[in-house]
């Protein structure tokens, strides 16, 4: 008998480690696993009661199917063993007891389910929600994915929405580590201004997505860096573009000082690179080579910063991603129809005295993996459109109309779609909805072997390149214009200068490259311009101000931190000098301020740049105090502008037109440069050319009345276009656009560009117009 016990219990120990590995396996599986094991085990006992019921005949009431029933109610209804009686109460009561277990755990599982998932969907953590396609297909919408939570994001998605084609909004999807409920609430504050300018200025029709109850933006949080999140929460490998944050840069990071040999060095630097100029042609007969001095005054080599490294991990993990799907043999690979990996746009801020480019590098490197990297530097943008603000203030809202998806913006598009001109010229003569302002060659096949050349010669053939265009968000429209003017044009000859810009015509003609607004200021006094202070991005801007202005004389006033060095106080040039603010930048200022009148010539432009060596709110700060000390007189015929870059966007509730004449946020033009990336990768060389130094320029030009408007009053009505020939403009010049007057003599008036042609074209009062907007061409 021991023996046979020994065996019994064996046998129920190892029944019971089979049960106990079951539960195991099934709670391993997965909730709906435990949950259908539970719902067996009731319905087992149910049953097993039911035949045993039925052998012992202890009821009468019925055949077993009714049994089987009313043991299985046995079992979740303890109300019903009340009127059982015999041995049917006590099996009814272990059976009730046994269910009431089993059916209590299946209901908690059910419950603790269903809470988890609710609890899933509130932290962000569902799989994102893409219209419906074919298995494997990109969806139908462009489908754009934000990775980073930063003060740019906001900025970001809404430059991403708005650039659909008005009924339907892209899909957006932004993931970061940042708890769900915080980024909710600020894009829904952000879209309830949205809904309410919608139902303020909406046209009939006009973008119906904006007036959604909720955002169409999807939140997630997860791991930016982590390709399991890119996979199985935002579908990474549909996206049309992955855009990628920088992450904020904490206040105590601060920026590295330089020495007077290091910004002589910045600024051979600069000048080899922004004018392709040996470095001896400007600067060398001041200032040493610095690539022999690394030991002392050199820009010595730094490590990657830990925003940049996260930045690097982040686009690492899509390309991971995107190689997952390079291994399902099921999936389409790169290189087919079906398929287009998506392209990545990050932002690489290059430290101070960093050398290398690493967003170059890896965009570089990640060739040879077949993933398109778009860097966004916004730095050299920011100091030439610095350079340019500060002689014309105002023109940084035209900027920022032509970089954001607001209203008209620049497209690259094929020339043999719905085209049937053959010219750049006749291109401008058929086109009703849009402005060709360029052309763009993927080759470098354009003069000078350059990709883009603005304000080419109307008799410059279109074959082998593409537009570059100025036009509405809707990208299409400018091809429906094409083709409906189509066969007015079929078989004639291209239009002659006349028939493009009419009266204007022979002025245009007779504009040289030397016509520039600097020249027309040199029948004036000499431009006196002062810089003051000095950051990682002055070097840039100082070339750029030099280049575009070299008549101009420029004084650049060194914080005290940069240490007096007869290397700068020797400098020898006629239209550059340096002075140290030993004492600091504000007893500088108050110096300057308290001289007596007419010991010193009053700056007609003054560019106060933000210092990197200390925190964004002081650095603003600062420059805020010394813009109120440059305020001209009320009576100065020669008033100065002053430009003041900022570090902080909060920084600028903090301006008035009478504290500054204009100011540059370098994230808003950082988010707007990220969005116009992932819609068209192009637009980079675009931006880039219409910016930098021998580029083409946008310029603002007062208005002058034409000839033909001699005895009209303000009152009258006109096109301001039929002035452009009175500005004396370079030749082939075209006309963008024009600004308003303010309309409470506070601020910088309203922008209009891409305004109609033709007969369609804007009457304006003569007394409201203040500029004119014009694109000259390219300078080499």
């Amino acid at each position: 008998m021991g023996e046979k016990d020994r065996t019994i219990r064996l046998s129920l120990r190892s029944m019971f480690e089979w049960m106990r590995h079951k539960i195991d396996w099934a709670l391993n599986r997965g909730p709906i696993w435990i949950i259908g094991w539970l719902a067996l085990a009731v319905f087992t006992v149910a049953f097993s009661s039911a035949v045993i019921v039925s052998l012992l005949h202890l009821t009468h009431d019925g055949s077993f199917p009714h049994v089987l029933w009313t043991t299985l109610i046995r079992t979740i209804d303890p109300g019903q063993i009340a009127e059982d009686k015999g041995g049917f109460a006590f099996l009814a009561l272990g059976i009730t007891l046994v269910g009431l277990l089993l059916f209590s755990s299946l209901i908690s599982l059910t419950s603790g389910q269903f809470e988890r998932r609710v609890e899933h969907v509130r932290r962000g953590r569902d799989e994102v929600r893409l219209k419906r396609q074919g298995k494997d297909e990109q969806p139908k919408e462009p489908y754009y994915v934000v990775l980073g939570w930063t003060d740019l994001t906001r900025k970001v998605v809404e430059e991403l929405l708005f650039s659909g084609s008005g009924k339907h909004a892209p899909t957006v999807a932004v993931m970061s580590d940042t708890p769900w409920p915080e980024m909710d609430a600020v894009m829904h504050e952000w879209w309830r201004g949205v809904r309410l300018s919608y139902k303020s200025d909406r046209e009939e029709g006009s973008e119906p997505w904006r007036n959604r109850r909720q955002s169409p933006v999807q939140l997630r949080r997860g791991n930016p860096s982590d390709k399991r999140d890119l996979v199985k929460i935002l579908k990474i490998d549909r996206a049309t573009a992955v855009v990628v944050l920088n992450k904020d840069h904490p206040s105590d990071v601060l920026g590295a000082q330089f020495t007077a040999s290091q910004i002589l060095a910045q600024l051979q630097d600069q000048t080899r690179k922004s004018l392709g100029t040996a470095p001896d042609s400007v600067f060398a007969a001041q200032v040493r080579d610095p690539d022999s001095q690394q030991g002392s005054h050199g820009i010595t080599a730094q490590a990657m910063q830990p925003e940049t490294a996260e930045t690097v991990k982040c686009i690492l993990a899509v390309v991971a991603a995107l190689e997952e799907r390079e291994s399902d043999a099921d999936a389409p690979k790169k290189g087919d129809t079906a398929w287009v990996p998506p392209r990545v746009i990050a932002e690489f801020p290059r430290a101070s005295g960093e050398r290398v480019n690493l967003g170059s590098v890896l965009a570089e490197r990640l060739k040879a993996v077949g993933v398109e990297l778009v860097t966004a530097e916004a730095a050299d943008l920011q100091a030439h459109l610095a350079a340019q603000v500060a002689f014309s203030p105002g023109l940084s809202a035209v900027f920022r109309d032509l970089v954001n998806f607001g209203g008209s913006e620049f497209y690259v598009r094929d020339c043999d779609k719905g085209l049937p001109a053959k010219t750049f010229g006749g291109a401008r003569s058929i086109c009703s909805g849009s402005r060709p302002v360029g052309m763009y060659s993927a080759t470098g096949a354009l003069p000078g072997g350059r990709r883009v050349h603005f304000c080419p010669p109307p008799a410059t053939p279109l074959a082998g390149h593409q537009l570059v265009i100025l036009a509405e968000e809707k990208a299409a429209a400018y091809e429906s214009s094409f083709i409906a003017n189509q066969e007015a044009v079929e078989g004639q000859p291209a239009p002659s200068d006349e028939a493009l810009w009419g009266e204007s015509a022979d002025m245009l003609k007779s504009g040289s490259s030397e016509t520039t607004l600097a020249a027309a200021l040199a029948n004036k006094d000499t431009e006196r311009v002062l810089i003051l202070g000095w950051n990682a991005r002055a070097a840039e801007l100082l070339i750029s101000v030099r280049h575009m202005h070299p008549d101009a004389e420029l004084t650049v006033v060194l914080p005290h931190w940069v240490e007096r060095d007869d290397l700068l106080a020797s400098y020898k040039d006629d239209h550059l000098k340096f002075e140290f603010a030993q004492e600091g930048i504000q007893a500088w200022v108050e110096t300057y301020s308290a001289a007596p009148s007419g010991s010193h010539s009053r700056y007609h432009r003054v560019l106060l740049l933000a210092d990197d060596t200390v925190a964004p709110e002081v650095a603003d700060a600062e420059v805020l105090m010394s813009a109120l000390a440059f305020r001209p007189s009320s009576n100065d015929l020669n008033p100065n502008s002053s430009v003041v870059e900022f570090r902080q966007r909060s920084s600028r509730y903090l301006t008035t037109a009478g504290v500054v004449d204009d100011h540059i946020i370098a994230d808003s033009l950082l988010a707007n440069l990220l969005a116009q990336y992932a819609v068209e990768p192009k637009m980079k060389l675009v931006l880039n050319r219409l910016l930098e130094v021998g580029g083409g320029q946008v310029e603002l030009h007062a208005y002058v009345p034409s000839v033909k408007l001699v005895g009209r009053t303000d009152n009258d009505e006109i096109d301001p276009e039929d002035s452009l020939g009175e500005l004396g403009l370079p030749a082939n010049s075209l006309y963008l656009g024009f600004r308003m007057k303010p309309k409470s003599g506070v601020g910088l008036g309203e922008v209009v560009l891409n305004p109609p042609m033709g007969p369609k074209a804007p009457r304006v009062k003569r007394g409201e117009i203040s500029d004119l907007i014009v694109l000259v061409p390219d300078r080499d």
